[in-house]
């Protein structure tokens, strides 16, 4: 059943309490729901499009203007051209680690890569409260399939939502789009394409966001 209009408390009293008694789960749910806000920034592509690419050089770009930012890119790492592992790159100091490997460097394994644990506790700290509340934008490049499964940045991703300070700006693969947006709950994002927007584009509406304080488009 539909959550009850109030004005219906006058034509239909009972009606509307036997209703509100059996939405009661629902309404709660959609209390808190639309008290946390997830509000996001989505930049997405296709697998080895140039997701990373394009966000390290918005980090780039954004603090060249004086933004304040915190979070990480992970950029490809190559041998004779082929893809060998990630390395964790903080967008602020710009100091890097070895996120992951073929080879086996760590528990956690997502596809052919295995993860560093302290590389992962790196990124951990990064996005910590203390590391991420001055900041306006926070970078966390990918959400995938780690966090999918409850692993990775999914812990720290979860805690964010609750800095009001800073808005999130996730990379996700398109494939992965609805799952991780279903995934975290999240009530509202703005998604760029990078095969069809330009930086030029992000970076416009990260300022209008940041000047009037505005929420994102809902998605």
């Amino acid at each position: 059943e539909r959550t009850s209009n109030p004005k219906d408390l006058f034509r239909y009293p009972r009606k509307v309490v036997v209703s509100i008694v059996k939405n009661a789960d629902n309404i709660l749910k959609n209390i808190v729901h639309k008290t946390e806000q997830r509000k996001i920034v989505i930049i997405t592509g296709q697998r080895n499009q140039g997701k990373t690419t394009f966000l390290n050089e918005l980090s780039k770009k954004l603090k060249h203007k004086k933004i304040p930012i915190s979070g990480f890119v992970a950029i490809g790492k190559f041998t004779n051209n082929k893809k060998t592992g990630f390395i964790l790159k903080d967008v602020n100091s710009n100091h890097e680690i070895e996120l992951c490997s073929r080879e086996k460097i760590g528990t956690q394994k997502a596809g052919k890569f295995y993860f560093s644990d302290a590389a992962l506790e790196q990124g951990k700290e990064i996005l910590s409260a203390k590391n991420s509340e001055k900041a306006t934008f926070t970078f966390v490049d990918e959400i995938g399939q780690l966090e999918l499964n409850n692993k990775g940045w999914s812990d720290s991703v979860n805690l964010l939502f609750e800095n009001k300070n800073t808005q999130m700006i996730w990379s996700v693969r398109k494939d992965n789009l609805k799952t991780v947006i279903r995934k975290f709950s999240v009530s509202e994002a703005t998604i760029f394409d990078i095969t069809t927007d330009s930086l030029e584009d992000v970076i416009t509406f990260l300022e209008n966001t940041k000047k009037t304080g505005s929420n994102l488009n809902p998605f």
